[in-house]
Formats: C-alpha cells, structure tokens, sequence
C-alpha cells in the first residue's frame, strides 16, 4: 500500500473495517427498530465522507502490482482470476442460504420477522449477522475492485449502489421466482454486465448507461413484486 503497509494486512484490515461498518448499520437497525434501507443509506454516506476525509479527496494508487498479480493479471482459461472468486463466492452464499440452518432462519426472518420469533428464532441476532456478513462480502468486492484497477477513488463505490439493486431485484425473477437468491442474482449481473458492455462496444454515452440501470431497476422491482404476488396467489389458491 502507499503506507508502507504489507497489502495481506491491508487487506484484512479492510475486511474488520467492513465487518465494523456492517455491525454499526446492524446494531442501529436492530436496537432502534429503524428502517434498514434509510439506515444504511444513511451510514453508507457517513463513511464515504470518511474516506474522503482520509484520502484527501483523492485517487489512491497500489504501490505495488502484488494484489493486481493475484487478482487480475493472473488468468486461468484466458479469463482474469478474480472471476473465479466469484464463483467461489457465489458457491459460499449459496450454500449458506439454502443448504443451511441459518440460511433457512434468514429465509423466514426475511419473510416475517414476526412469525419467525413466534416461532422461536432469534430474529435480531440473525438481522445483525446478515449486516456484518454484508460488510465483510462488501470489504472483499472492494479488494477485487482495487486488485482490478490498482487505484481506487472515494467516489467509486457510489457508482455500483444503483447496478447492485437491479441485479438483485432482478434476481429474484428466476431461479426462485418471488425470493431473493443468489444464482439469480448472479444471472442478472451477468445481464447486466453484458449489456452494459455491449453500450459501451457501441459507443454509448454514460448517460445511456445509467439510464439502462435506471430502467433495469425499476423494471426489476416491477417484476420481482409481480412474480412475489403471484406465487403468494399460487399458494393461496392451493391451500
């Protein structure tokens, strides 16, 4: 790093720092009861202004290409390294989701918080762990992000606030119609991705990029509530 730090004890510093500003957000929305999505907006914009107060408002370059060499020049297949990160990481979330107690607890608590505490689940236990857990993927993407692009800016992270909530919305359209999941979350980053590079391939301004993020959004959300209701119709006409 530019500190002299070593990069793996920069890294992990990123990582506790992740965690710490997930369970910040957590702990406010848990013990005040507050509205998760202002909260973390809020917070969120709290620690932008941190790090442009520690940078000084500017680009911050890798002093070394050692984090660029393990994430982004190696490649495996002709395809950059970092991408089977992800993989990886989508395996990990996955499995955690489905395949596990907890995963199944997150599922209902998400569902409803109210039936899942009837029902005996330490429901803000589960809603600060799934914070802190956001914090340290966030923490690992922002690894990626700098091992991609051997700098990073303070402004960077605000331009994948947007594209983050269309694919997840628009995740949850497939593979488990009405339900956040994340092979369909995954589905519509690819999506998007793609598309987005195929703007750029022709020669598209930015602001034909955003307005395809904003119509992705909002096309997700109108989908994802669409397909929510008929499954919740689906299931009610069963019963």
């Amino acid at each position: 790093s530019t500190m002299g730090i070593p990069i793996v004890l920069a890294c992990v510093i990123g990582l506790v720092i992740g965690a710490a500003a997930g369970a910040v957000s957590g702990a406010i929305v848990v013990r005040f009861g507050n509205d998760p999505f202002i909260v973390t907006l809020g917070t969120g914009t709290v620690f932008t202004g941190i790090v442009y107060a520690i940078s000084g408002s500017n680009t911050i370059n890798l002093s070394s290409t050692d984090l660029s060499q393990w994430i982004y020049i190696q490649k495996l297949f002709g395809i950059p390294i970092e991408f089977y990160y992800g993989l990886v990481l989508l395996a990990i979330v996955w499995y955690l989701t489905t395949l596990t107690p907890l995963g199944q607890r997150s599922v209902f608590v998400g569902q409803s918080r109210e039936v899942s505490r009837l029902s005996g689940i330490r429901v803000g236990r589960v809603r600060f762990g799934a914070f802190v857990g956001a914090g340290v993927l966030a923490a690992v993407s922002g690894i990626l992000f700098l091992g991609t692009t051997g700098s990073a800016s303070p402004s960077d992270g605000a331009s994948f606030l947007l594209p983050a909530y269309a694919a997840v919305f628009l995740g949850a359209t497939s593979i488990q119609p009405g339900r956040f999941n994340a092979i369909g979350a995954a589905i519509a980053v690819y999506f998007l991705a793609t598309a987005v590079s195929g703007l750029q391939i022709l020669g598209a301004q930015n602001y034909v990029q955003q307005l395809f993020y904003g119509g992705a959004l909002v096309i997700a959300v109108t989908l994802s509530r669409i397909v929510r209701k008929q499954r919740e119709r689906g299931s009610g006409t069963k019963h």
